[in-house]
Formats: C-alpha cells, structure tokens, sequence
C-alpha cells in the first residue's frame, strides 16, 4: 500500500480505534474499524490474554478510507497490522494491559510530594523496559520546588544511583515550565510516559505537544468516546507522546523470573554458582555477596526480592517487607 494509506493507533475504544495518518497528521483523527479477520480477538488465557485487543497505541497499520457516501460514524477500515520492534505492558488482577506499541523511550515521572517518591514504581517500571530492548528509559522527578533536604535527601541519593546505572534523570519543577535538557531528552520518535496521579503529566504534555491535548479533549468528551485509556498525542510527523492515566500498581506477572532478574543493570556483570540462580538463598551467590559488600544498593535488591514474591500472586503487585542487608 502506499504511504498515505499508512497510519498510527492513538485511540481505542473497545472494538473502535482513532488512527493518524503518517502522510497528513492532523488534531483531529479518523474513527476507524478492523475489517473482516481483524475483528477476531486473540486467543489466551489470564496473563495471555492482552485485554483481547488485537492493536495497541502506537501500532502502525494499513488502512482504507470510506468513501463519504458510505460512511455513518465511521471514517476508515484497518486492513494490515504492520510488524511490532516492541511493547510495553503491565500486569493488573489477571489481564495485561498493553500500554503501548513501537515506543522509542520511556519516561517515569513520579515527584518529591503530593504523590511521593516511589523508587519500587520506578524499579518496576525499569524492569520492563530492559525487557525490551532497543527502548530508552529516563526518571523525571517533578516538584523540586517541595524538594527538602531534611526529608527527601535520601530519595536524591537514590537518583544518582539510577545516575550511575546509566539511567537519564531530571529534577524538574513543571509549574516553571519544562527544562531544555528534559525537552531535548524528548527527541523524535514515540515517547510513552508513566506515571502515578497527580505527578504532572497532564503539565508536560501539555508543554510539550502545545494545544493537541486539549484540542484531543475536546473530541474525546463527546459521546461514547470519553476514556480513560491510552492516548497518543502527536507534536509533528516524526514525534509523539503516549499518556497513561494515573497507574496505581504496575504488576510484571507476565514475565518469569529470569526476567526480573535481567531487567536490574547492576546484577548483570556478575557471576553466580548456578547458571539459574535467583539470586534468594542460593549458595555463592554473587548477587547476594555483592549486596552485603554494598556493591549493590540494599533499596534495589528489596525491590527485586519483592517484585520476584508478586509473581505468585495474580491480585497483588507488591509484596513483602524485607529485612535489610548490611
């Protein structure tokens, strides 16, 4: 087909979905629906099953337009899925819920205040994308106005380290606006942020893709299509940003262990007794050793012990109270 008929998923509504096509993006989005086979949903069971949609935000397809004479709603038929580079997703009471398709980078905000910092979150967040490789990830810390040397310096320490694990991480105060180095981070491409209520996004969207957010609003209040789901936003041809609303937990059951253990950077360089150590009670094991020896921070093997225990269960993503090594 050719590129005009090429476009980008910014919108699902059950069996509905917004598309943008690459040749001419616009505000303003086709309603379209798959057609024929594309209708049929995937097959699986529990964690398998990803939420029974056959597309995510950020998948390019194919389509066909409807002529004006045949239209009613709709404006567009999908006609091919093209191929995935990745996806992102999360865990949450037996389903996976697909975030968001050919991402680019990540971004967690979390903040000081008003919700407060969460490195768990951030870990969790992390862990999922070193399982898919090819995507960059980056922390944004919001509200540094509210920042504390008393109460938050810990949390501060806790950013370096991401630092030093090679990790991008911006201290930011959006109510000043947002600062040009987190703007450059931004680049081209799909961003997919993540985020717990409250943090801002809504802010940095809005600086960063201009009017569209609420232009985008403005169509989604009308009618049936008011959601709560994944959105993406477009600042031109080559750039855009996928929303999540406010995500309580972010649950990693969809993957095993051996994942878990992958996606902290720090565990990588070292050497265990058993190819398949878990890194728990194993003896000689290096993670451990490096732990007591304070070569691994203590907050990121907690972290890891407790998203490793929340595979087991399917309603709850955190689990545990560790004791502290060292």
């Amino acid at each position: 087909m050719s590129s005009e008929k090429t476009a980008i998923i910014s919108g699902i509504y059950g069996a509905f979905y917004l598309i943008k096509p690459l040749a001419y993006i616009t505000n303003t989005p086709l309603l379209a629906k798959p057609a024929g086979k594309m209708r049929l949903k995937r097959p699986g069971k529990g964690y398998d099953k990803a939420r029974e949609n056959t597309f995510a935000i950020g998948d390019l397809v194919n389509f066909d337009d409807i002529e004006e004479g045949q239209r009613d709603e709709m404006q567009a038929y999908i006609r091919v899925l093209l191929p995935r580079k990745n996806l992102i997703r999360r865990a949450a009471y037996q389903r996976v819920q697909v975030l968001g398709a050919n991402i680019d980078r990540v971004v967690v905000i979390t903040s000081y205040h008003k919700p407060g910092f969460s490195s768990g979150f951030i870990d969790r967040v992390l862990v999922e994308v070193e399982n898919n490789p090819g995507i960059d990830a980056a922390i944004v810390v919001n509200k540094s106005d509210l920042y504390s040397e008393k109460t938050d310096q810990e949390n501060r320490n806790k950013l370096q380290l991401y630092r030093d694990l090679g990790y991008q991480v911006f201290e930011e105060s959006f109510i000043s606006g947002v600062s040009k180095p987190l703007e450059t981070c931004m680049g081209t491409g799909v961003t997919l942020f993540i985020g717990h209520s409250g943090v801002g996004k809504s802010t940095l969207l809005n600086s960063l893709a201009g009017k569209e957010i609420q232009q985008i609003g403005e169509i989604l209040k009308k009618g049936r299509h008011t959601t709560t789901n994944p959105f993406l936003y477009t600042k031109d041809n080559s750039t855009h940003f996928i929303d999540n609303p406010g995500v309580r937990e972010f649950g990693l059951q969809h993957l095993l262990p051996e994942n878990i253990s992958s996606g902290f950077r720090e565990f990588q360089p070292i050497s265990c007794r058993f190819e398949n150590c878990l890194h728990v009670e194993e003896p000689d094991c290096g993670v451990i050793k490096a732990v007591e020896q304070r070569k691994i921070a203590d907050f990121r093997y907690q972290s890891y012990l407790s998203i490793l225990e929340s595979l087991s269960e399917k309603y709850k993503t955190r689990k545990g109270n560790y004791w502290s090594r060292g």
